[in-house]
C-alpha cells in the first residue's frame, strides 16, 4: 500500500516537473492504448531517461521499462529505480560477462507481460541525438518469445511510440509523443504462418519511421538538418517534416542564416534569474563538465531540476520567513516558481557565466 502510494505521488511530481521542464508536451494517439491486457511499447530513443519518463507519465497504465545497466551501479540508485519499475539491460560495453544477466532480465520482462502489464523497450538498443531511426536489435523479439512460451494465448499488443523534440538538450524546449496503432501479435502470427523476426522488425521500424522525424540519408544528415532549420520546420510534427525531408535537395554550400534578435533581452533577464538560482546553476555547471555522453545532458539537467532546485527554494523560503515573516517567505517561493520558465533565457544568453547552461 505504502509502495503504491509512493509511486503514485512520485509519478504526479515527475509529471508536474516535466511540464515545467518542457514548454509544450503534445500527446497523440492515447486512445490507441488498450485499458487492459499486456502491452509492449516500442519507442525510438533520442533523449535518454526523458524518453521513458514521457511514455510512463503520458499513459494511464502501470508501466515498467528497461534502462542501461550502468545507471544501476550504486546500490541505493538500484533500489530507487526498482521502485520506479525499472530494470537494467546489459550491453557489450558493460562487459561481455554481464550479457548472461540479460537472460534473467528477459525472463522478468516476460513475467511483466504475462501479468497483463505494460513494458517500454527501446529496440534501437542505444540512444542518439540524431533525428533518425537506427536499425532495430532483436532484443524485443526475445522478450516476446519468452512471454509467449510462458503463456501461448497472451494476446500481446505492440504499440510503436514516436518521440520528437524541438531541442534535445535545452530547458523549455518542446516534445511530442505519438502512440501508434497497436499491432495485435496474435493477428500478426495468423497472417504469417511462422515466427519471422526480420519481418516483425521491419514492420515496427516502418511504423516508427512514420511517427518520428526520420532523416534516412545518414551521409547527408548534417546538410539536411541545416536546411530543415532554415525552413523552420515543426519538429513536433513528423508527418509534415518527413514530407519536407523527401523534397530536400542538398546543395554544396548549405548553411544556416537564422539570426536571434533577442540576445539583449536575454542578457537583461538572465542576470537577476542567475543571481536567484546561483547555487543550483553552479552545481549544474559542475555536473555538466563531467558528462561524457551528450545524450545525457537533458536527463541530467532534469534530474538537477527536480532535486537541487526544490531544496534551494525550501531553504531560502525558510530563511526569508525567519528574517521577516511567513508572508514574505511564501511570496519569495511563489515568485521563484513563477519565474522558473525564465531560466530558458539564462540558458540561451550568449553573455554571462552560465552560457551553455
Amino acid at each position: 500500500m505504502i509502495y503504491r502510494l509512493f509511486y503514485s505521488v512520485l509519478k504526479v511530481y515527475i509529471t508536474f516537473c516535466l511540464h515545467l521542464f518542457f514548454k509544450k508536451i503534445k500527446v497523440y494517439g492515447q486512445n490507441n492504448i488498450p485499458k487492459k491486457g499486456p502491452i509492449l511499447f516500442l519507442a525510438n530513443h533520442q533523449n535518454a531517461l526523458l524518453d521513458a519518463l514521457l511514455i510512463v507519465t503520458k499513459n494511464r497504465r502501470k508501466t515498467y521499462f528497461v534502462a542501461r545497466a550502468d545507471v544501476f551501479r550504486k546500490k541505493w540508485v538500484k533500489q530507487l529505480l526498482a521502485y520506479l519499475y525499472m530494470m537494467p539491460i546489459y550491453r557489450i560495453r558493460d562487459g561481455r560477462e554481464t550479457l548472461k544477466l540479460n537472460e534473467y532480465i528477459f525472463d522478468q520482462c516476460g513475467e511483466v507481460l504475462v501479468g497483463g502489464e505494460c513494458l517500454v523497450v527501446f529496440p534501437e538498443g542505444n540512444h542518439s541525438l540524431k533525428r533518425r531511426l537506427r536499425s532495430l536489435s532483436k532484443g524485443f523479439t526475445r522478450i516476446i518469445k519468452v512471454a509467449y512460451i510462458k503463456k501461448p494465448d497472451l494476446g500481446l499488443k505492440i504499440i510503436p511510440v514516436g518521440l520528437n523534440y524541438t531541442q534535445h538538450q535545452h530547458y523549455r524546449s518542446s516534445a511530442s509523443i505519438y502512440f501508434g496503432e497497436p499491432i495485435a501479435l496474435n493477428d500478426w502470427e495468423q497472417t504469417h504462418e511462422e515466427w519471422n523476426v526480420p519481418m516483425l522488425k521491419n514492420l515496427v521500424s516502418e511504423r516508427l519511421k512514420n511517427l518520428t522525424v526520420h532523416i534516412e540519408d545518414e551521409a547527408q544528415y548534417d546538410q539536411i538538418s541545416i536546411l530543415l532549420n532554415e525552413q523552420r520546420v515543426d519538429y513536433l510534427d513528423p508527418f509534415s517534416t518527413n514530407k519536407v525531408i523527401k523534397k530536400i535537395v542538398v546543395g554544396k554550400n548549405s548553411k544556416t542564416n537564422v539570426k536571434d534578435g533577442k540576445s539583449m533581452l536575454r542578457r537583461m533577464v538572465a542576470l537577476p534569474i542567475s543571481i536567484n538560482n546561483a547555487v543550483p546553476l553552479l552545481i549544474w555547471r559542475t555536473i555538466n563538465r563531467s558528462i561524457k555522453d551528450p545524450v545525457m545532458v537533458g536527463t541530467m539537467k532534469f534530474a538537477v531540476g527536480i532535486t537541487v532546485f526544490p531544496i534551494l527554494y525550501l531553504v531560502q523560503t525558510v530563511l526569508v520567513t525567519a528574517i521577516s515573516n511567513w508572508q514574505y517567505g511564501m511570496a519569495y517561493l511563489l515568485v521563484s516558481i513563477v519565474t522558473l520558465p525564465l531560466l530558458r533565457e539564462v540558458e540561451l544568453s550568449d553573455n554571462g557565466y552560465f552560457h551553455n547552461l
